[in-house]
């Protein structure tokens, strides 16, 4: 998946954390354009094709149970409600993504061009 091989990580010896002064801001979104056609285009569909690639099957239940569940565990669990609209914002994006990746899912094992 996009971003989800950390096996490097898993086998380092010794990790450290930088101190504040070696700390950079990344923005690498700068505008909701270049997030939606950046995460819920590409990423999205490339996920969506790894997944066909792994033999994952679609599932309406998934389509529809995951970006619920993603919506809930980012505003509810991880507490973005009490960043007011920005947090209902980026829970409902990161809900969308997944949506899109269990769309692009269906396209792929239904032959459907997009």
């Amino acid at each position: 998946m996009v971003h989800h091989n950390f096996e490097s990580l898993a086998r380092a010896t010794k990790i450290f954390q930088l101190s504040q002064e070696y700390h950079i801001r990344h923005y690498a979104y700068p505008t909701v354009e270049k997030y939606l056609s950046k995460t819920l285009g590409a990423y999205a569909r490339i996920e969506g094709e790894q997944y066909v690639q792994q033999g994952r099957r679609f599932s309406l239940v998934r389509m529809l149970g995951e970006p619920l569940k993603e919506f809930i565990m980012r505003f509810l669990f991880r507490r973005r409600l009490l960043d007011g609209m920005g947090g209902f914002i980026l829970a409902c994006l990161y809900s969308g993504y997944r949506f899109c990746v269990w769309t692009n899912v269906w396209f792929l094992q239904n032959g459907k061009n997009r």
